[in-house]
């Protein structure tokens, strides 16, 4: 959280003014809810499973920058208490994570892309062809699925998180490169 507020958390006066103080208080948002969560969630959504520091500071800011833009219609100085529906609260809360924070069910980015961009269901011959290859295509993280879900059209936002939590509770042990359509 140091590398998106700009302070350390050994000076507390100046991290806490400036974490109020970015993106409109959005971020504090961020932070209180990371706070919140279970063990797991926490590390999900600050990408503790992830590998590599690089990449987990990266997806980490990936994060930060798309929570800010999707809380834009949230206005913290007019309804400090009002928090938007449908947003990344409701999104952790409903990702299933192992104990490490690694997410589980099915974890294929172009599984959830292709899911997210249809409500047709597929071809049983076509969506083995078109099953995801993990290893190629990644792993889903909490910065990609809000990328996917929360930035989307904003009517749009709560029909993603219904399919995220609906297909992460029907399949909670598919494996990796499953083609599950959810």
């Amino acid at each position: 959280m140091e590398l998106v507020v700009g302070e350390k958390t050994d000076k507390p006066e100046a991290f806490i003014a400036a974490l109020f103080a970015a993106d409109g208080g959005h971020l504090a948002y961020l932070y209180d809810l990371i706070g919140e969560l279970d063990a797991p969630r926490r590390a999900f959504a600050l990408g503790l499973w992830i590998q590599g520091d690089r990449a987990r500071r990266d997806r980490f800011r990936a994060l930060a920058s798309t929570i800010h833009s999707t809380l834009g219609e949230w206005d913290l100085r007019q309804s400090p208490f009002a928090r938007p529906i449908d947003d990344i609260a409701w999104m952790l809360l409903n990702v299933t994570v192992g104990v490490d924070g690694a997410p589980r069910g099915p974890v294929d980015r172009q599984l959830w892309g292709a899911n997210f961009d249809s409500v047709d269901v597929p071809d049983p011959g076509t969506a083995l062809k078109e099953a995801s290859n993990v290893d190629r295509d990644g792993v889903i993280d909490a910065a990609w699925l809000a990328e996917r879900v929360l930035a989307a059209d904003p009517k749009e936002r709560k029909p993603r998180l219904q399919q995220l939590a609906y297909g992460l509770r029907v399949f909670p042990t598919a494996a990796r490169g499953s083609s599950a359509r959810c």
